[in-house]
């Protein structure tokens, strides 16, 4: 198992370099970087995982290794070859703005909400609002100081965003073709592999980070560790923050369970009320006719009333058995898919002491909770189309082939479901996720 594990490490790494090295830029003015400066000997080392783990101190862990076993030739230039390497590294760099990172390396740990509700891309939309924060939008990191948390998160992303995104809409919108029994269509056996491809990469992807982040890679000093995937401060690509961003990233910080509750778990009329102070502050001139709208909607709020009970947990609270069936019974015709899935949440809700099953005034339900309201709404809403839509296929009839086969030319037009639903999919659950991980920062208290 551990060699395993060291092998995915370090094909990871061997991926996201060469992603990094393909992508990377050199920054349109000022020098190149030097790194930072060299470690007094004797300084105190701690093994550290790829949270903190750089693509230059991985470089020169696995060369001094290696370095023994070289041919006496090789051994003359090899302390050369690795000056260059590092010159290399230190004078090529990406924009911030291109890097994704762990929670870890966002300064999380465990009980980070974040390490629970995070796919590729409200992890990249948090970490982004976060460099917003601290001023660092754009910032130039080197390659050399790249860590590998930040080089595989971020080819992930583009895996995610270039194959798992594209594959998942395209399965969604291949057409039932023929059906087989009257069980499974033959358009749903040519999806298959895409579905199984995409699904299984995105199960096996958030487990791995996790354990190459709390695995033992290198060794390193506190100083290395602290510097380890920041950025160069005086060296800064070109770009603009809207100032409407600008002004929500100054407002977040990482959600922490017990020192700072997220976004995402505060009631509804906090938020209406936090947003109408941002939006009179932004707009002075109609800060009267803000806070009447605001007044309204918040009365609304405490007169309507929501059964918690009936809105089935997120998938992103699904255990790891629920998310395999999940998946595995997508290809059940009429219920698997968001059917299904608002049927394992509510299973999943009745059997969690946890969860509150309450009625309770719209002004009082979690963001979150709406937001998964939102999303099953959406999907079912999709999934009662398509199935209404196979239906009518059903109804038109077959004709025969001029080879004598018999086949419904209707159940042959590609289905639009897939990209119906893409906007919820990605757009809705990952806002979710995004308000999960964050949260205010007057909401913060101290450590």
């Amino acid at each position: 198992m551990r060699s395993i594990q060291r092998v995915s490490v370090a094909l990871l790494a061997a991926v996201a370099t060469a992603l990094v090295l393909v992508t990377a830029q050199s920054p349109a003015t000022a020098a190149p970087a030097t790194g930072t400066a060299p470690a007094p000997a004797n300084a105190p080392k701690q093994c550290v995982g790829s949270a903190f783990a750089t693509l230059g101190e991985i470089f020169d862990a696995q060369f001094d290794s290696l370095l023994p076993s070289l041919p006496p030739a090789m051994k003359a230039n090899a302390q050369a070859f690795k000056t260059q390497a590092h010159h290399a590294m230190q004078t090529t760099g990406i924009a911030n703005t291109a890097v994704s990172n762990h929670p870890y390396g966002l300064g999380g740990d465990q009980s980070t909400p974040m390490m629970t509700y995070r796919e590729p891309l409200s992890t990249y939309i948090v970490a982004q609002l976060l460099n917003i924060k601290n001023g660092q939008s754009g910032a130039r990191i080197s390659v050399e100081n790249l860590t590998l948390s930040q080089a595989v998160e971020t080819a992930y992303l583009y895996l995610y965003v270039g194959f798992y995104i594209p594959a998942m809409t395209l399965y969604s919108t291949i057409p039932n073709i023929y059906s087989i029994g009257g069980v499974i269509s033959v358009g749903s056996l040519v999806a298959l592999p895409l579905l199984l491809g995409a699904a299984g990469m995105n199960l096996i992807f958030k487990t791995l980070t996790n354990q190459i982040a709390n695995a033992c890679i290198v060794s390193v000093t506190q100083s290395q560790k602290e510097h380890a995937g920041k950025p160069d401060m005086d060296l800064h690509f070109t770009q603009h923050v809207p100032a409407m961003l600008k002004g929500f990233a100054d407002q977040i910080a990482l959600a922490d369970r017990k020192n700072c509750p997220s976004i995402g778990s505060q009631p509804m009329s906090t938020v209406v009320a936090r947003t109408s102070d941002y939006l009179k502050k932004a707009d002075p001139k109609n800060a009267a006719m803000i806070t009447d709208r605001t007044a309204r909607l918040q009365e609304f709020m405490k007169l309507a009333t929501v059964p918690q009970g009936i809105i089935p947990a997120d998938p992103q609270d699904f255990s790891t058995i629920e998310t395999v069936l999940s998946y595995a019974m997508t290809l059940v015709p009429y219920a698997g898919g968001a059917i299904l899935n608002s049927i394992i949440g509510l299973n999943h809700k009745n059997h969690d002491p946890s969860m509150d099953k309450r009625t309770v005034p719209l002004s009082q339900l979690p963001v979150a909770t709406g937001l998964t309201a939102v999303y099953y709404a959406y999907a079912i809403s999709t999934q009662l189309m398509a199935d209404a839509w196979g239906l009518g296929v059903s109804a038109l009839g077959t004709v025969v082939t001029p080879i004598g086969g018999v086949i419904n030319p209707f159940a042959l037009i590609p289905l639009p479901f897939g990209v119906l639903n893409a906007p919820n999919l990605y757009g809705v659950a990952t806002v979710n996720d995004v308000l999960r991980s964050v949260c205010y920062v007057e909401d913060r208290k101290p450590a």
